[in-house]
């Protein structure tokens, strides 16, 4: 199942084989459990976890999360045509370059999103150690195994099918604060955090989220890397309706649509994502995942020792019906 954690709540979905939701279910988040991504109550928030498990009945423990993204550090970079084998030792070495940690205080993954014959162009993604760690210590105290951790820029990306030239501005409305993700075929180029604080209006919260996506949008135009006329706007998260949509119609020249995922709530779209997005391990080329490779070789072993449990058994079996 895929798990979402945001400022305001923990929202989860199960899907079957086919992709069909089977159960969804979410809990709210109190204020001051995290700070700056930092769990500081651990039993209150291992307590959400076992009510979303009790709510959701859950057919597995295995679970694939995605967290905020403005706990993770995304970067584009650059390499020439080197074997694919030796990429993650070109990006491991350049990592500090890249990240502004030291590589020790952090878990860091990458995915090739473009390649020719003279370069190839991966997209690095690190969340510091702090944060990271905690959070695997919750899960798997309340009874979950983790499979895949990723940001929601990761998740946002996956959301959406692109033709080349085409660009797309994800905004993701919060009641706590909203996310602007700028994804270009399958390469994120931007993203950043629209505040929304007590004193805020609904107006003022309208007002900062256009002109960040006005900003944006412009910035990108005047480097030549989008146009008007092949981007549009995508509303996804708790406050993605028709009349926020329509709000920002009047004041974007872009068109403006809700993001929708048959049978899901805006809501629970990364939720979704994460839940029926291609789990591979953190060295794969193709995808991104901040599991620790510690929890990766752990869950390898496991899997090692089942077959060769298995393997055992059946041979005792056929042994047993030779005697």
């Amino acid at each position: 199942f895929g798990l979402s954690i945001g400022r305001a709540s923990l929202r989860a979905i199960e899907v079957d084989s086919r992709g069909r939701v089977k159960t969804s279910v979410e809990v709210a988040v109190p204020d001051g459990i995290a700070e700056n991504g930092v769990i500081l109550n651990k039993n209150l928030f291992i307590d959400l976890l076992t009510q979303i498990i009790q709510k959701g009945k859950f057919s597995t423990p295995y679970v694939a999360v995605c967290f905020s993204e403005v706990f993770a550090y995304v970067r584009e970079y650059t390499l020439p045509v080197i074997s694919k084998k030796d990429l993650s030792e070109a990006v491991s070495w350049n990592i500090s370059d890249l990240i502004p940690f030291p590589k020790d205080e952090i878990y860091f993954d990458w995915k090739l999103v473009y390649a020719n014959e003279t370069e190839y162009k991966v997209m690095v993604v690190a969340i510091q150690r702090k944060i990271l760690e905690p959070l695997i210590e919750a899960l798997t105290k309340a009874g979950l195994k983790p499979l895949r951790f990723e940001p929601g820029t990761s998740a946002a990306a996956r959301l959406v099918s692109l033709k080349a030239g085409e660009s797309v501005l994800i905004v993701e409305i919060n009641r706590k604060g909203a996310y602007v993700v700028l994804v270009q075929q399958t390469k994120i180029i931007f993203t950043t955090v629209v505040t929304y604080t007590q004193e805020d209006t609904s107006e003022t919260y309208l007002t900062n989220i256009v002109q960040t996506i006005t900003e944006i949008s412009q910035y990108y135009k005047n480097k030549g890397l989008l146009t008007e006329v092949t981007t549009s706007v995508l509303l996804s998260g708790e406050l993605a309706t028709n009349e926020w949509a329509s709000a920002l119609s009047q004041r974007l020249t872009y068109p403006v649509k809700i993001l929708q995922i048959s049978a899901v709530s805006p809501a629970f779209n990364k939720a979704y994502i994460a839940a029926v997005g291609k789990i591979g391990p953190p060295e794969d080329a193709d995808s991104i995942n901040l599991l620790p490779p510690a929890i990766q070789r752990r869950y390898d072993q496991e899997r090692a020792d089942a077959f060769y449990s298995s393997l055992l058994l059946r041979s005792g079996t056929v042994l047993l019906l030779y005697v």
